[in-house]
Parts: structure tokens; sequence; C-alpha cells
């Protein structure tokens, strides 16, 4: 094999290997932008997770009756048949 024939295959690999070198960096690169997703998606289904767990208590509360009543008292200002509100002003707002 002749000198030139040599230095040919010689550069040849030389990049062949740049070229595997540059190939093997940027999986490398997208691997671990891929390994931070992975780690952001299993913080959002953990927060996602508590927060079905919540919405189903609150659920379940908001079935029961004296929480229904307590709503329909505090926010509807709704009272039981006879019973009365008062409503005592203080004389500084006048």
């Amino acid at each position: 094999m002749s000198k030139l024939g040599k230095s040919i295959i010689i550069i040849f690999a030389i990049l062949f290997f740049a070229f595997l070198s540059f190939q093997y960096i940027k999986i490398e690169h997208k691997f671990l932008e891929l390994e931070d997703r992975k780690d952001d998606l299993n913080e959002q289904i953990t927060l996602l997770i508590k927060e079905k767990d919540e919405l189903q208590e609150r659920l379940r509360n908001s079935q029961n009756l004296e929480t229904i009543e307590k709503i329909a008292r505090e926010k509807l200002k709704m009272v039981k048949p006879n019973e009365y509100i008062y409503v005592i002003r203080d004389g500084s707002n006048d």
C-alpha cells in the first residue's frame, strides 16, 4: 500500500472518529435534556396527584350535610324556619 493510500485511510479514520464523537456528544446532550424533562414531568405528576386528592376530599366534604348548612348560612345568608339574623351596626360608620 502506498504512502498516499495510508494517509487517506488515516484521514478517513480520524474523520470517522470525529463524526462518531460529535454524534455521541449530541446524543448525550439530548439524553440529559430528556432526563430533566422527565424529572419536571414527575414533579408535575406529584403535584397533580396531590391536587386531585385535595379535590376529592373537598367533594366528599361538600356532600356532608354540616358543610352544606355552613355554606348556606355563611355564603348564602340562609336561615332555618323561625330563625332570625340580627345585624348589630357599629356607631362609627354613621
